[in-house]
């Protein structure tokens, strides 16, 4: 069983589809970036102290205004979590 729920950009607060593989980790622990957000993450350094997750978007209605090809990044505190990206 998977966790999949809508979820907000943790940066600018639009709307994110996202799977949690085997409810490996609680929802409080995921702070999803859409693809505009996820470069100025990369840009400022990804912080050590999250997992980071790395997903493409292949669908326009996995993220709210998302492009298909574009990259999005999920950082979650729980670093024993897995099979975390977009539903």
């Amino acid at each position: 069983m998977c966790d999949c729920y809508t979820d907000k950009c943790a940066m600018c607060g639009c709307e994110m589809k996202i799977h949690i593989g085997n409810w490996c980790t609680d929802r409080e622990n995921i702070y999803p970036y859409c693809h505009r957000c996820s470069i100025k993450i990369k840009k400022q350094g990804l912080t050590s102290q999250m997992k980071v997750f790395e997903d493409k978007i292949e669908r326009t209605d996995q993220v709210e205004g998302g492009i298909i090809g574009e990259n999005i990044v999920i950082l979650c505190k729980d670093f024993d979590a897995y099979g975390v990206n977009l539903n």
